[in-house]
């Protein structure tokens, strides 16, 4: 019996051998092709990816919090700039600097939360969204009902404040009393600290117009902040809440969750919209941020502005969407 042995680019493919040369023969071969096959083990990431997990664990007991399904990129960034200030340049010894410094844990969750905020950021957007969602719902309340809106992901309250000036406009342009309760929500108790305190930097005049800033805030002596009235202030409640696991809040109007979601995987974000879809009022609207969309969960939004990310909720249960395969 003759064995043909396959051996490509060589001249010997095709090769016919009797079946006692065989097997010297693919010894030969696989020896060559380890020759010249570079072998080079993936060690290093295999150590970061290990070395981030970890440091999930240290955050998750130590702040009770789960980063574990959010994109790792924009985090790893984060622990990169944490290494950098420490002079640390191994991830594994950071590793080990963090089981060591509970006050580094802290550093580096703080560092992870940091989220560009401004008052009215994109103003374009802020426009649409008055004329196209408060307007109409103010509109359509009457003197004794109310209206709810939920500003999860708060940051230091710019959002939150933001809305609620565009809500006092309305009722000073209607003349109708409606009660306005925004609940604004964060786990960054420091972030907390200072929406709740409502003072910021002169510069905010960049963002927020002349008028706004005579009737809505008031400019301390030295001129160099602004702390916001208390007609504003009052309609506002911050707390600490984790919208990922924490029950969500109900009958709302309006919630605006802009530029959180853009650092969560799919996996957490099919979490995060069906929720979205319960603690809304029927047709209550979904504002998200311009690098964001529902994705695969136009089965329980409307898509109501496309450019700006303004999204209505559809009657819909949650359950009768995923039972007919319409969630992915």
């Amino acid at each position: 019996m003759r064995i043909l042995i396959m051996e490509s680019k060589t001249d010997e493919s095709n090769a016919v051998l009797p079946p006692d040369k065989v097997t010297k023969r693919l010894i030969n071969s696989s020896a060559q092709l380890l020759n010249k096959t570079k072998i080079e083990p993936n060690i290093q990431i295999t150590d970061k990816e290990n070395s981030i997990e970890k440091i999930f664990l240290l955050l998750h007991h130590e702040k009770g919090h789960d980063f574990s399904l959010y994109k790792l990129n924009p985090i790893y960034r984060r622990i990169e700039r944490r290494m950098k200030i420490n002079n640390i340049k191994n991830i594994k010894d950071y590793v080990l600097y963090l089981q060591k410094n509970k006050k580094e844990v802290e550093l580096l969750f703080e560092n992870i939360l940091i989220n560009v905020t401004n008052f009215f950021r994109d103003i374009v957007a802020f426009k649409v969204l008055d004329e196209e969602i408060i307007d109409p719902i103010y509109t359509k309340k009457n003197p004794h009902e109310n209206i709810r809106v939920w500003v999860p992901g708060c940051s230091t309250g710019e959002e939150a404040y933001s809305i609620a000036i565009l809500f006092q406009e309305k009722k000073e342009k209607q003349k109708k009393d409606i009660e306005i309760k925004i609940f604004a929500t964060d786990i960054d108790t420091q972030a907390l600290a200072v929406a709740t305190e409502g003072n910021y930097p002169a510069t905010i005049s960049n963002y927020v117009s002349k008028k706004q800033l005579e009737h809505y805030f008031t400019l301390n002596r030295e001129g160099n902040t602004y702390k916001i009235n208390n007609e504003i202030r009052n309609t506002i409640v911050f707390s600490e809440h984790n919208f990922i696991k924490d029950p969500p809040f109900s009958k709302i109007d309006i919630i605006s969750c802009r530029n959180s979601l853009i650092y969560m995987t799919k996996e957490l974000q099919k979490k995060v919209f069906p929720m979205f879809h319960d603690a809304l009022n029927s047709g209550g609207f979904l504002f998200l941020g311009t690098s964001e969309s529902i994705g695969d969960f136009l089965n329980l939004f409307d898509e109501t502005n496309r450019k700006y990310k303004i999204y209505q909720k559809k009657e819909t249960k949650v359950e009768d969407a995923f039972s007919k395969g319409n969630l992915i």
